[in-house]
C-alpha cells in the first residue's frame, strides 16, 4: 500500500539523496512503475486513483509517461477502447522526440489494444513495425515479446522463423490473403 501521497513526493524526492538526477526524473520512473506495481497485486482502484494524482503533477514533458501508464493500465484492465485513446498520444510523442524504443513499446500496446478490437490487420502493422524497431535497436526481449504475439495470428501454429524459413520472409511481411488461416500451399505451408 501506498503511504505517500503522489503530490507530496516532489518535496520527499528534494530533500533525498538523488544528486544529479532531478525530481522529475525520478518522478517518471517511480508513478508509472507504482501504476504497473499496484495493479499487479491486484490495487486496480488504488492504480486508477494514482493515474489521475499523477495527471496532476506531472509537466508536459512527462505526459507521454502518464499516457502509457494509463494505456497500460486500460488495457490489463480490459477497456482496450481507452487504452487505445491513451496510447496514440504518447506514441506520436515519442516518435516525434526521435525515442524509438519508447514508440515501440506505445506501438506494441496499440497493436495489443487493437486485436483485443478485432482488427487483426491494423494489430498485426503495429505489432510488426514494434517488433522491427526493436530489433533495429537490439532489444532482443521486446523483439521476442512482439514476435510472440505475431505468432498468435499464424496459421497452423507456426513460427515466424518457419514461416520465414518456408517463404523466404517473415510472417509479418505476408501479404494479408496469405495470413488467413486457410491460405496454404499445397505441401500445408503458408502459400508464398
Amino acid at each position: 500500500m501506498l503511504t505517500t501521497s503522489p503530490r507530496e513526493l516532489p518535496s520527499l524526492l528534494s530533500n533525498s539523496r538523488l544528486g544529479s538526477l532531478s525530481v522529475s526524473a525520478a518522478l517518471s520512473q517511480i508513478l508509472p512503475a507504482s501504476v504497473e506495481v499496484l495493479r499487479a497485486v491486484g490495487e486496480v482502484a488504488q492504480a486508477a486513483e494514482l493515474v489521475a494524482d499523477m495527471r496532476a503533477i506531472v509537466s508536459d514533458a512527462l505526459h507521454a509517461l502518464v499516457g502509457f501508464a494509463a494505456g497500460s493500465h486500460l488495457l490489463a484492465t480490459g477497456d482496450a477502447s481507452g487504452a487505445l485513446r491513451e496510447l496514440r498520444g504518447p506514441f506520436r510523442m515519442w516518435a516525434s522526440l526521435c525515442a524509438p524504443y519508447e514508440a515501440a513499446r506505445c506501438r506494441l500496446l496499440i497493436g495489443r489494444a487493437l486485436r483485443v478490437l478485432d482488427d487483426e490487420e491494423s494489430a498485426v502493422a503495429e505489432l510488426s513495425g514494434a517488433r522491427r524497431a526493436f530489433a533495429e535497436l537490439g532489444a532482443a526481449p521486446a523483439e521476442h515479446e512482439a514476435g510472440q504475439l505475431l505468432h498468435a495470428a499464424a496459421p497452423g501454429g507456426l513460427t515466424a522463423r518457419e514461416i520465414g524459413a518456408a517463404t523466404g520472409r517473415g510472417w509479418e511481411d505476408q501479404p494479408r490473403d496469405r495470413r488467413d488461416a486457410g491460405a496454404q500451399g499445397e505441401d500445408g505451408l503458408p502459400a508464398t
